[in-house]
């Protein structure tokens, strides 16, 4: 999911780990996170995302992937 600018001369790809334990009720215990990756606005082009899920997102940047676990 692209979500809101942070900064101008950034891009964040962003996944939640809380998105699936809301959708099925009312939220117990300690809330868990998610992650995201910070992209300069020239690279934006060149980004593939190679997979986004609740605790990790990869992409490959020209030819080199890198994964936010």
């Amino acid at each position: 999911m692209l979500s809101n600018i942070l900064h101008c001369d950034f891009i964040q790809l962003s996944s939640s780990a809380m998105m699936d334990s809301v959708s099925h009720g009312v939220l117990r215990g300690r809330p868990h996170g998610g992650v995201g990756i910070l992209i300069r606005n020239n690279l934006f082009k060149t980004v593939r995302c190679l997979a986004k899920r609740e605790r990790f997102i990869a992409i490959s940047v020209f030819d080199i992937v890198i994964v936010n676990v």
